[in-house]
């Protein structure tokens, strides 16, 4: 494929970029660009911050390295969900970092040691908007400066489109990744993870056939080298189910003969159930229902391991929301809807404000119309505190969303919320089915006039444009 870059500035040369990653970090960043197992990054760090040490003991010695090493450990943690001890460790990482660096912003040491602390603190900046203050658009900001600057990070590239991916603006998913340089990528075997990295951000900006071809240009490169890379066959999954139905059966077929190399004991949990939710959904597309069950009861909830983390679980909420949306498919997702609603309802107020998807998917389930004996009075504090959390989320839309999934489900448990939030104000509502005043019950036909009006705002929920069109779509079918 054409890789086209338009950068301006001075670049640091490869020898100097090597000095940046010593062996350890390589292979945390190997870990994450290859989604192996959580069990494996966790060993990474627990090999590299001794869980009895504290940060000044593990080895703050006034090298960016040792820097970069807590920093990593602050990645891992905030990517399995250790929210708290991600913000602990950051914050004394940065007090000590901040100490540092000005005996060092005058460059008086070797060019090499002073470019590592230039890129360790851009990635602490990074870091703290992500951890500590939960703004994805500025990490995301910081992650894409890091690889304006450092073109052969691909670390930050990865990081700068989770960012993205996480907060809904997907777009900027591609333009990352347009920045990067894989060819000066520190370890050789980074660049091949690359392909699936662009073809993504292709896919996510709309561009289907560059999407298709930088993928296959990748699964090409994975065979010759032997390397699996199941982020690229999730690319092409993606390249192909935008366009026409026709495409669906070859991103089945294509998908089932991968699915042979999909294992839990070399793959990170999430990307094993997304692959097989990607599987589900383009079966459930050509009505080969059998299947797409046979998959949700083995490959998204029928195994303990996968049910902790909510990005795990949100592969199984969004089938559910799917097949819900087929009349001839609501026996078939009435129990499953019972198994997964008792493991999500103990998780409100535990996962992070990042997780918006996952809440908004979570509200379905406790409110779902279908199913009025699974919902009654003594849960309307579980919706209130989900309601709430999403307070704190990346824009107010999400929580708007929430709402109107609220009201469209069960209009009938929650007369609070429909008396004194704002879905019932003209200015939000933006539809001509408004109810007659603020204290009256908007019919489900508002709530879902003003999702259909609203349509654009789905993005603020975060996930990849699929996850969006099957929530959207599948709210829109509860009327």
């Amino acid at each position: 494929h054409t890789h086209t870059h338009t950068h301006t500035h001075t670049h640091w040369h490869p020898l100097l970029m090597s000095c940046f990653w010593k062996c350890h970090h390589r292979e945390y960043v190997q870990a994450v660009l290859a989604y192996k197992p959580f069990a494996e990054w966790q060993r990474i760090v627990e090999h590299l911050v001794p869980e009895q040490t504290s940060t000044a003991e593990s080895g703050l010695r006034g090298e960016h390295d040792s820097v970069l090493t807590q920093l990593l450990a602050v990645d891992y943690y905030a990517n399995a969900r250790m929210h708290e001890k991600a913000k602990t460790l950051l914050k004394k990482t940065m007090k000590t970092f901040t100490e540092q660096v000005p005996s060092r912003t005058n460059c008086t040491q070797v060019k090499a040691d002073c470019q590592g602390w230039t890129r360790c603190c851009m990635y602490a900046n990074a870091m703290s908007s992500w951890v500590l203050c939960g703004d994805l658009p500025k990490a995301y900001s910081h992650f894409a400066s890091i690889v304006a600057k450092f073109p052969g990070d691909l670390f930050a590239c990865k990081r700068g489109q989770l960012m993205a991916l996480l907060g809904g603006f997907n777009a900027n998913i591609l333009t990352i990744a347009e920045q990067a340089q894989p060819e000066m990528a520190e370890v050789p075997e980074w660049r091949l993870y690359f392909s699936g990295m662009l073809a993504f951000g292709f896919e996510q900006a709309g561009n289907l056939e560059m999407a298709e071809k930088t993928a296959l240009h990748g699964i090409e490169q994975c065979k010759t080298s032997g390397v699996l890379d199941g982020w690229v066959d999730h690319a092409y999954a993606h390249a192909l189910y935008f366009q026409t139905p026709a495409r669906h059966e070859l991103a089945a077929s294509f998908l089932d003969e991968r699915s042979t190399s999909w294992s839990l004991q070399t793959m990170h949990p999430f990307l094993y159930t997304h692959l097989w939710w990607h599987l589900a959904l383009v079966l459930v597309e050509t009505k080969d229902f059998d299947r797409a069950v046979c998959i949700f009861d083995a490959h998204l909830w029928g195994i303990s391991q996968i049910q902790s983390d909510p990005q795990t679980k949100i592969n199984a909420l969004e089938l559910l929301w799917k097949w819900q949306a087929i009349p001839s498919q609501r026996d078939v997702a009435a129990p499953r809807w019972k198994l997964v609603e008792q493991v999500c309802r103990d998780d409100v107020g535990q996962s992070s404000t990042f997780d918006t998807l996952y809440y908004v998917l979570l509200v379905g389930v406790l409110c779902y119309a279908p199913f009025p004996t699974s919902v009654t009075q003594s849960d309307q504090p579980t919706i209130t505190r989900i309601v709430a959390h999403l307070d704190d989320a990346p824009t107010p839309t999400v929580r708007r969303l929430t709402e109107a999934l609220v009201l469209l489900a069960r209009p009938d448990l929650f007369p609070k919320l429909v008396a004194l939030n704002a879905i019932t104000e003209p200015v939000l509502l933006q539809s001509s089915h408004q109810p007659a005043s603020t204290c009256d019950v908007p019919s489900r036909l508002v709530a879902a006039s003003f999702l259909q009006d609203n349509a654009k705002l789905w993005c603020a929920v975060g996930g990849s444009t699929e996850q969006q069109m099957v929530l959207f779509s599948s709210a829109l079918s509860w009327t």
